[in-house]
C-alpha cells in the first residue's frame, strides 16, 4: 500500500498544487495548507500554523479511502523526475 503521506503547502502555492494534481491524475488530490507567508512569522506564529497543519494532515491521513491511497496513476511524459 505504500506509506501514507499528505502534501503540504502555503496558499502561495495552492493553485500550482492543484495543477499539478490534476496533470498527473489526481483532480480534487486533497492537502494540508498553512497560511503565507511562513518566512517571517514569530516562532509562536510558526507553531500555531504547525500545530493547525498537523490536524488538517491528520484529517487527512485518516479520511483517505483505501482504494484512493493505493492508486498510483502513471506520470505523464516530461513529468517524470528524471532520476
Amino acid at each position: 500500500m505504500g506509506t501514507p503521506s499528505v502534501g503540504v503547502m502555503t496558499t502561495a502555492f495552492v493553485d500550482g498544487a492543484e495543477l499539478m494534481a490534476q496533470a498527473l491524475g489526481l483532480p480534487g488530490y486533497q492537502f494540508a495548507v498553512i497560511a503565507h507567508p511562513i518566512s517571517s512569522a514569530s516562532d509562536t506564529e510558526l507553531e500555531a500554523k504547525a500545530r493547525a497543519t498537523l490536524e488538517q494532515a491528520h484529517r487527512l491521513l485518516v479520511a483517505a479511502e483505501p482504494a484512493a491511497v493505493r492508486a498510483k496513476p502513471p506520470i505523464p511524459e516530461g513529468l517524470g523526475s528524471g532520476v
